[in-house]
């Protein structure tokens, strides 16, 4: 289990562009370690009944062996408060486990401000001879030629994973930085992010002609409050190679998630890629297309390299990047998903060890009470009683425990709060229903005790 384990959790921070060359050979050092943690643990887990047997008194353990436990249950006492233990340490890991799990499928289903699905990411090396506006336009003119795709555009900046621009904004009302990215017409559509109101670039947006900009709805509440932000008219702090300058905001979107998903959406102004002031745009570039993207990418490769042999390039799939940028949350929520049942299994298995232990030892009060008139299911209540209690102060613990515990995730989490009370329940329901599995059995088997018998072996 070990072995097969390590490389099932190696395979989950692996990637396509990041490979993990690991050596998993469990190491005999190791081994002995984490037996010699294991057997102590038996070990010591032993003194306490162990140092209670040779303690006991021979005349006063058979006459609490005629009396039955329902008149002296101390020496079960510590089996009790294992238990209880149990239950509440599996509640936490329990409720970790739901928390993650929702927090990850939170991110996964959320919607960034744009259509991963069909969608390309190519990056091209062209040489330095060919770093000018002529060539890089062809360049997005042959990816948009090539049958299949059905848009391209081209960006300074790919989202999520890729670098953050950044430029000093000012206007009237709000001095503050905003991310900053250039992008060619078409973009939005390509990406599937709504323009909400004015217009996307066109190629009347030149070098020589004013400069436009196309802002998400936080850049228009930040800074354009109470106003619609068409027309509207904003500066950039000077930095080098990006000289102030003033841009007429012609557009708004829908606010999209730039460097990560997990980072809410910041202010975001996009210029006109060929208004770019630090050089030429269009060697990053946006793919869309219903056709399966392999494919995609074959044709587009073979195309450019017709075009410019010798033209490095990169291709990867957009929800693949995506994938990757998660891998954090997915291996939190598959390794607290794991131990969650894990624990919740243990629990169960450790109150049906304590209350088949105990059945056992009332075998001559379960036998009395069956020879008295009791029915079966007044037995079986009797022991899910004593279960009912375990489990009672378990939960109740651990969820003590679990609010004590959740601040310390809260940084891990997405969309859901450290505290939520319906994953708190859930997880509780839960556990108690394992715990329930663990009691039916021995609760079934005292229930079926033939009395003569119980009361012959007395």
């Amino acid at each position: 289990m070990a072995a097969a384990l390590s490389r099932a959790i190696l395979r989950f921070l692996e990637t396509n562009g990041n490979r993990l060359d690991l050596d998993l050979a469990l190491d005999w050092r190791m081994l002995a370690f984490t037996a010699a943690v294991t057997s102590l643990t038996c070990v010591l887990l032993s003194v306490a009944p162990a140092l209670r047997a040779v303690r006991g008194q021979p005349a006063e353990a058979m006459k609490a062996s005629a009396r039955g436990l329902t008149t002296d249950r101390s020496g079960f006492g510590f089996q009790r408060l294992l238990v209880v233990v149990q239950v509440s340490i599996s509640l936490i890991l329990v409720a970790g486990a739901f928390l993650f799990v929702a927090s990850f499928r939170r991110l996964v289903t959320m919607d960034p401000g744009f259509r991963a699905q069909g969608v390309l990411q190519a990056a091209v090396e062209l040489g330095k001879q060919d770093q000018d506006e002529t060539v890089v336009r062809q360049l997005l003119a042959e990816v948009r030629g090539t049958p299949q795709v059905e848009s391209a555009a081209a960006t300074t900046n790919f989202l999520i994973g890729s670098g953050m621009w950044s430029l000093g904004i000012r206007t009237d009302s709000a001095s503050r930085e905003s991310r900053f990215t250039w992008v060619s017409p078409g973009f939005f559509a390509t990406l599937g992010t709504p323009v909400l109101a004015g217009r996307d670039f066109t190629t009347n947006d030149g070098r020589t002609s004013p400069k436009v900009a196309i802002v998400n709805e936080i850049f228009a509440h930040t800074f354009f409050p109470g106003a619609n932000p068409i027309g509207k008219t904003f500066r950039t702090v000077r930095e080098p190679n990006y000289p102030e300058a003033e841009y007429e905001v012609v557009g708004l979107v829908k606010n999209t998630r730039y460097f990560m998903l997990q980072a809410a959406e910041p202010p975001m102004a996009y210029g006109a890629a060929s208004q770019f002031p630090a050089g030429v745009v269009g060697t990053m570039i946006f793919i869309r297309s219903s056709a399966p993207l392999p494919a995609v990418e074959g044709a587009v490769r073979r195309r450019i390299a017709a075009w410019r042999p010798g033209a490095g390039m990169q291709f990867q799939v957009f929800q693949q990047r995506i994938s990757e940028s998660l891998i954090r949350e997915r291996l939190l929520a598959a390794l607290s998903g794991f131990f969650g049942v894990l624990a919740a299994l243990l629990a169960s298995i450790g109150l049906y060890g304590v209350l088949a232990y105990q059945t056992v030892r009332r075998r001559s009060e379960i036998g009395i009470r069956l020879a008295l008139g009791a029915t079966r299911g007044q037995i079986m209540q009797l022991v899910l009683k004593e279960a009912a209690v375990l489990v009672f102060f378990g939960l109740v613990a651990g969820l003590l425990g679990s609010l004590a515990v959740s601040q310390a995730a809260a940084s891990l989490l997405f969309g859901v709060s450290a505290r939520d009370p319906l994953h708190f329940g859930a997880a509780a329901i839960a556990l108690a229903a394992a715990a329930a599995t663990g009691s039916i059995v021995p609760a079934r088997h005292a229930s079926r005790l033939d009395p003569m018998h119980a009361l012959r072996d007395e």
